[in-house]
């Protein structure tokens, strides 16, 4: 009788079980949930970023690379003289002074951003006037009148009479412009001040303001040591029509 009580006990505690089979389940099918075909997908979607970051990164390093190896060097030439920066691929400044020295035929151009004309940009091209026009040099002007991509809306010309202008075509403003035996010297508003030299022509990048004709003027005085003593002609012959009160 105790046997069987013993016996009986026995299959009950072993019934319990330390391991549920349905806490083993359970357990497996979290398992499977984990590492089944949802857990790959979460894997691949994971790699696919790291993918993703990883040609970002790479392509930065490109570009960064780009940047600092061939921008630097997209001139031959880069000099500084008094202060003012040039750069070119055909001249040094010094051969460009001499080449303005030796030519007699230019054309200065000035471009003015619509609705926001810049008088010190106007005073620029009036000191150009200045020192070509002493120095005996045939100076055509063409004012253009551009947007803030740089294309043309209006232009006018003086035809290289300082005592008229008229307004020109659009087409008739580019062949001035193009044309190939006339020194060029253009005045373009920028965000940074820079003589960029060509054949046969040089571009003056200017800030607006007083930093504009400060930096043709020096500009001016590379070529022409002499201009101080031609600017203190004109102003005293202007002081004696225009006497100051």
């Amino acid at each position: 009788m105790k046997q069987a009580q013993d016996s009986k006990e026995t299959r009950r505690v072993l019934g319990k079980g330390i391991i549920q089979p349905r806490s083993f389940a359970d357990k497996g099918l979290e398992y499977a949930k984990a590492s089944g075909p949802g857990r790959k997908s979460h894997e691949a979607g994971f790699g696919k970023k790291v993918l993703f970051l990883g040609a970002i990164a790479v392509f930065l390093v490109v570009v960064a690379w780009v940047f600092i190896v061939f921008l630097p060097n997209q001139y031959r030439f880069s000099f500084a003289v008094n202060d003012v920066p040039y750069y070119s691929n055909d001249y040094t400044p010094t051969e460009f002074f001499n080449l303005v020295k030796d030519s007699n035929n230019f054309v200065v151009s000035v471009a003015l951003l619509d609705g926001n004309t810049d008088p010190w940009t106007v005073n620029s091209m009036n000191l150009w006037l200045v020192a070509f026009n002493s120095n005996h040099k045939r100076t055509v002007v063409v004012t253009q009148v551009v947007d803030v991509f740089g294309d043309i809306k209006n232009c006018l010309t003086n035809d290289g009479n300082l005592l008229q202008s008229r307004d020109i075509s659009k087409e008739e403003c580019l062949a001035i412009l193009g044309e190939s035996s006339a020194v060029k010297i253009n005045l373009r508003p920028s965000n940074e001040n820079k003589v960029v030299l060509y054949t046969n022509r040089a571009d003056i990048f200017a800030q607006s303001g007083r930093l504009n004709s400060t930096l043709n003027y020096l500009v001016i005085k590379n070529i022409f040591p002499n201009f101080d003593t031609t600017l203190a002609i004109i102003n005293e012959k202007i002081n004696a029509v225009n006497p100051s009160k």
